[in-house]
């Protein structure tokens, strides 16, 4: 068995979800990876059994799921669905943004709701790695003017609106509840045509520009200091780590399939050392996770095991390809479908200094 099931047979939260997974999501997912409708409509079944807010605290109805329990949650819907997987990730990254932040009647109003999928909300800051900020904060009496572009938001039609940022003169970053849909009443709002992209296209990524667009106080969220990004990608490594080991385990599921029905049973010890190559790669990341220090050892080491991660993952996909032959060159085929999950997966949230570890572990 794997360490993945393995270590989730033990929570029953966490195998009601893969047992849920299993049977209604795994069957349709390459009709997720093609049709926004139903995805919409499996994004939706998670909030109607309140899985949609896993690291939200009880009492606006979440889980409260640990670290490293969501980091085998969010595995577990990798393994099954990318398109899914990486949807649900952008709502419950918001959910935190919200919980986290300053103001109470958003939490109020939003998080029990958002828990539920009643309220869907997407995310779009990545644009503050950029060193010139593409979206910019104007302070006024009622709130502040934005004027730029988010270059890059998911969800567009499956979200109603997102958190994103803008940049102050001051270098900080004010963080609200922004309109995932075009309008013009406190200045304008401009959605692009969905991005034509490789993977995961489903999930319908737009770009957002603002023309002194009026972001309200009372839908302020926070605001962060200068260089905050930055300071949260070296406290969060590891975290999207969990997409590679669900489209790995996947991949494997995938190869073994495969084997069993062309019975080609000398490969499966080939199979087996993937596995537990995987096993253990997945034992030292979660043992990362523990490590929530930023020194400069830490964080350097816990980029060299995303990027092995990555790297694996990328074996695996490349694995169930070749043991599934032509037929993985089909759009319907979930080789075909894994392997492009993992190109989304090996670029999401990267850095340079990720990039070069996982060129690096590629290279080896």
């Amino acid at each position: 068995m794997a360490l993945l099931d393995r270590l989730i047979s033990n929570f029953p939260l966490l195998a009601d979800i893969a047992a849920y997974l299993h049977r209604s999501v795994g069957p349709i997912a390459q009709g997720l990876d093609q049709d926004s409708e139903a995805l919409l409509e499996a994004f939706k079944e998670l909030g109607d059994r309140q899985w949609l807010g896993l690291r939200l605290g009880t009492d606006y109805g979440g889980q409260g799921l640990s670290n490293r329990d969501y980091f085998l949650a969010a595995a577990l819907l990798a393994r099954y669905s990318g398109a899914l997987a990486f949807l649900q990730t952008q709502h419950q990254s918001a959910g935190g943004f919200i919980a986290t932040g300053c103001n109470e009647q958003l939490k109020q109003g939003y998080l029990p709701a958002m828990v539920r999928g009643q309220r869907r909300v997407g995310i779009g800051f990545s644009h503050l790695r950029r060193p010139v900020p593409p979206l910019r904060a104007v302070p006024v009496a009622d709130g502040y003017r934005l004027t730029g572009e988010v270059p890059w938001v998911t969800g567009d039609r499956l979200f109603d609106e997102f958190v994103g940022a803008a940049t102050l003169a001051s270098g900080e970053a004010v963080f609200g509840l922004l309109p995932l849909r075009e309008l013009a009443t406190s200045g304008q709002i401009t959605i692009s045509e969905p991005m034509a992209l490789a993977a995961l296209e489903v999930t319908r990524t737009v770009r957002v520009a603002f023309d002194n667009w009026l972001l309200p106080s009372d839908r302020v969220i926070d605001i962060k200091p200068t260089g905050w990004i930055h300071h949260s990608d070296r406290q969060g490594v590891l975290k999207a780590t969990s997409f590679a080991f669900g489209a790995a385990q996947g991949a494997i599921s995938v190869m073994e399939q495969a084997l069993e029905r062309k019975n080609w049973s000398q490969l499966v010890p080939l199979v087996e050392s993937l596995q537990a190559e995987l096993d253990q790669a997945l034992q030292h990341c979660l043992d990362g996770l523990m490590d929530g220090a930023t020194t400069d050892a830490v964080v350097n080491r816990q980029r060299r095991l995303r990027a092995a991660a990555i790297a694996l993952a990328g074996r695996c996909a490349q694995a169930a390809v070749a043991t599934s032959g032509g037929a993985a060159n089909g759009q319907n085929h979930p080789a075909q479908r894994i392997y492009r999950e993992v190109l989304v997966f090996t670029v999401s949230g990267q850095t340079p200094e990720l990039a070069g570890a996982i060129v690096e572990s590629l290279a080896q």
